[in-house]
């Protein structure tokens, strides 16, 4: 499923195959690129949910980019080679970078932490109106990552569900997917469903703006 992945940040630009094998440099000009932005609170996994799906590592330690970085990865959606562009954004006190991120997004994937209920609240109160106004009527997949933290001894006031999960997307007209950065439950899901409505978007794009800065 992947391939060749190439990261970009101010420090580091590293190009290859997963695998240690070189990419085939035909096949990745075929592919059809989308690009996937990432928005929700800090600390709530979105840099660990990138890393886990390109297979680089789980990060052991906190991560706080200061600027908007981006991972370049192929897969394969209804048949069709995509290069998803994914664009990781810090939801941090550097949170006023994020608008940098929008410009000709295809699906935007907000990402809350289901141990932390501050990060959910905020998908109404900060995420969803922000991503509307720069975007518009964009695809939208809501992710609840941290279930490995959720388990049979957890006070179930201390976590959010599945189904409050659910209809939260609902509410906000998203699609609704769970997963773990740890274990990597739900990882591959998270991005099949992005990459999914990302190849829907160009014929939403035909009706409604693509994400712009005004």
């Amino acid at each position: 499923m992947l391939g060749p992945w190439r990261s970009h940040n101010t420090t580091e630009t590293r190009i290859g195959f997963t695998d240690g094998s070189q990419p085939n440099r035909q096949l990745h000009r075929s592919a059809l690129y989308r690009k996937i932005t990432i928005v929700g609170n800090g600390y709530s996994g979105k840099t660990s949910i990138v890393a886990k799906y390109a297979s680089l590592y789980y990060p052991t330690k906190d991560i706080n980019p200061t600027q908007p970085c981006t991972i370049e990865i192929p897969t394969y959606a209804d048949g069709r080679l995509l290069e998803l562009r994914i664009w990781d954004v810090h939801g941090g006190e550097f949170s006023r970078l994020t608008p940098l991120a929008y410009p000709n997004a295809h699906v935007i994937l907000i990402i809350f932490a289901v141990n932390c209920l501050d990060s959910l609240d905020n998908v109404e109160e900060k995420w969803y109106p922000e991503v509307t106004h720069f975007c518009g009527n964009i695809h939208i997949v809501l992710v609840g990552n941290k279930i490995d933290l959720r388990t049979d001894t957890c006070s179930k006031s201390e976590f959010v569900s599945f189904e409050v999960g659910e209809c939260v997307a609902r509410h906000i007209g998203a699609d609704y997917v769970e997963c773990s950065a740890v274990t990597g439950s739900g990882i591959q899901a998270v991005f099949d469903m992005a990459a999914k409505r990302a190849m829907e978007s160009q014929k939403v794009a035909q009706r409604h703006k693509r994400c712009v800065i005004v």
